[in-house]
């Protein structure tokens, strides 16, 4: 159980700030996969386990470690630079062959921040925001802001659109 609205502004405005900038979901919360058919009531059901293991087998897994060294070794030095930027309270352009990142550190009275980065795919297209709290009330570091900076340039990289 949270806190009433007005005393999380006081105690928790970055909880408070985040809370208020989430998208409120409607609807059933399907866990780990969804079918979607006709004949299906209300168009959608949660997916049985013999169907999850199912294409859970026939699913290749993504390898998320090698893909965050692989963006590490290209774009490490830069996402580091921006970082530090970041930290000192600019708004940053962080521009690669799959798109923009516009990092930017929301600071609030308390010394919590959030840090938020706009996603924008090649053609300027926004694709979306993502929100975070970079640590404890001022323990925010270059290092922790880089490494979510690597996670939404791999992030972004494995979601773009496959060449044929």
């Amino acid at each position: 159980m949270g806190l009433p609205p007005l005393m999380g502004k006081v105690f928790d405005p970055a909880g408070a700030y985040m809370r208020r900038s989430s998208p409120r979901h409607r609807g059933p919360v399907y866990r780990g996969g969804v079918v979607y058919r006709p004949g299906v009531p209300g168009g959608a059901r949660q997916a049985t386990e013999d169907e999850l293991r199912q294409w859970r087998s026939e699913t290749p897994c993504y390898d998320w470690a090698a893909a965050f060294e692989e963006v590490r070794g290209r774009h490490g030095a830069e996402l580091r630079r921006a970082a530090d930027r970041v930290l000192a309270g600019e708004r940053v352009t962080f521009v690669w062959s799959a798109g923009e990142l516009v990092p930017y550190l929301i600071r609030f009275w308390r010394g919590d921040s959030v840090l938020e980065i706009d996603h924008r795919a090649v053609s300027g297209a926004r694709l979306g925001i993502s929100r975070s709290r970079p640590g404890r009330p001022g323990g925010e570091t270059a290092e922790v802001i880089a490494d979510y900076l690597v996670f939404a340039v791999a992030h972004q990289e494995a979601h773009e659109p496959r060449k044929a």
